[in-house]
């Protein structure tokens, strides 16, 4: 994989990485938003309930009690606060629910009609309460919601206060004179009176228990969180999958344009440059000698008799030959020198940095070592070299056809042997 994909897919990594951690601390936040929810609909809930209650007591349970009196079947003075207490029965009633609750495995519910001036003591307010109920009471407040912690556990609390007291109220809750018979006996005349009209005696004081509702939306974040992270890392793994796939192909295709320009530029049989390949190599040679003046000579190179051996031993062998000559000449050439098949049975070599008797040094050295090897089948070959030595203004093809003209010299001349162009010896 190349480094630039794999940037890529790191900087994809760290972003995924960073889009999960948010996408968590996002749903970890709605977390408690849910569980507020949830809450507040308990809370809700509890209102209404209270309400329906305390409708219940006023539109039918007390007319009924009064009805009964009428008809004498209860005496006048009859005030039983267990069917006739709206306090009473609201409070009973939330404490059977926390009852069922427990039975089914729900928390209990914390519900409370909380006033400083209580008629049960159960109903005291704390000082928490009690400052509440001071501010709704002054108007600074109409109701109350926030998050506390009691042993350990959080809770939503909620205050609201009860409608303010009217005249009918004071004949429970004004002077204890005034009040029945069966109340006074049951509570005395000390607490629970003296209250004002038009001023809320009471709160309606709530905790709802937290954990259960946070468990249930934590359980609902984990199985979040793992699908969002399954999906990233889906995601992420078929990006990663593409991205591997078009590396793939491309380094093929690298590998494959790289090979077709080796091969454009390589003779198929000898594996050295094939013509084309030697003349664009041997311009920029040209170029650099006409500007800077150094030397630069060539060798073409002609195996003699060449046809004879093919008419003997088949083409086959005649490519063995081939093949070995331009082993050999490539091993007694130096690295910076060109070598190239020209054609045929015909090569050249181009030496940049060697003058003419360097040239003939080295082609005289070629034609001792191709005449004393003995190739396939013990066959023993020559070659006919010519040698030519750059001009500067020189063509490049008037400098090749200096070379091709000293090599046919050396042919006119009987073969196996190295002429430098001029028609001069070597």
């Amino acid at each position: 994989m190349t480094s630039k994909s794999r940037r890529i897919l790191t900087y994809l990594l760290a972003a995924f990485a960073i889009a999960c951690a948010g996408l968590v601390f996002l749903f970890q936040e709605r977390t408690m938003g849910y569980a507020l929810q949830e809450a507040e609909k308990q809370v809700i809930d509890m209102l209404l309930n209270h309400r329906a209650i305390h409708s219940y007591i006023n539109k039918v349970q007390r007319p009924e009690m009064y009805r009964l009196k009428k008809e004498g079947k209860l005496y006048q003075d009859y005030f039983s606060p267990k069917t006739m207490s709206f306090t009473f029965v609201a409070r009973t009633v939330k404490e059977l629910l926390n009852e069922e609750r427990i039975k089914e495995g729900y928390p209990k519910i914390y519900f409370k009609l909380a006033t400083d001036n209580p008629r049960n003591p159960v109903n005291q307010a704390d000082a928490w309460e009690s400052r509440l109920l001071k501010r709704m009471n002054a108007g600074e407040l109409k109701e109350f919601r926030e998050v506390v912690e009691k042993d350990g556990m959080k809770y939503l609390f909620a205050a609201i206060p009860i409608n303010p007291s009217e005249s009918g109220c004071l004949a429970c809750h004004g002077e204890p004179s005034a009040a029945p018979r069966e109340l006074i006996e049951q509570y005395g005349d000390k607490a629970g009176f003296h209250e004002k009209v038009g001023v809320s005696r009471a709160l309606i004081s709530m905790r709802v228990p937290l954990g259960s509702l946070l468990a249930s939306a934590n359980a609902v974040l984990l199985w979040i969180s793992a699908a969002t992270f399954l999906a990233l890392a889906a995601i992420y793994s078929m990006i990663f999958f593409f991205i591997h796939r078009i590396d793939r192909n491309q380094q093929a295709l690298v590998k494959a344009n790289t090979e077709l320009q080796r091969l454009s530029s390589v003779d198929y049989l000898t594996n050295i440059c094939n013509r084309r390949s030697f003349v664009d190599s041997l311009d920029q040679m040209i170029n650099h000698a006409d500007r800077y003046g150094n030397p630069l000579s060539i060798l073409m190179i002609d195996l003699d008799f060449f046809k004879a051996v093919n008419d003997k031993y088949g083409h086959s062998f005649g490519d063995e030959v081939l093949k070995n000559l331009a082993r050999l000449i490539s091993g007694q050439i130096r690295s910076t020198d060109l070598f190239g098949r020209w054609g045929g049975e015909e090569f050249v070599v181009a030496m940049p940095n060697q003058d003419r008797e360097k040239a003939c040094t080295v082609a005289e050295k070629l034609r001792a070592t191709i005449k004393e090897y003995a190739f396939p089948k013990g066959a023993h070959m020559t070659i006919s070299l010519g040698v030519a030595t750059f001009q500067r203004g020189l063509s490049r093809e008037a400098f090749i056809d200096q070379a091709d003209s000293a090599l046919y010299q050396s042919k006119e001349n009987g073969r196996d042997q190295v002429t430098a162009y001029s028609d001069s010896q070597c």
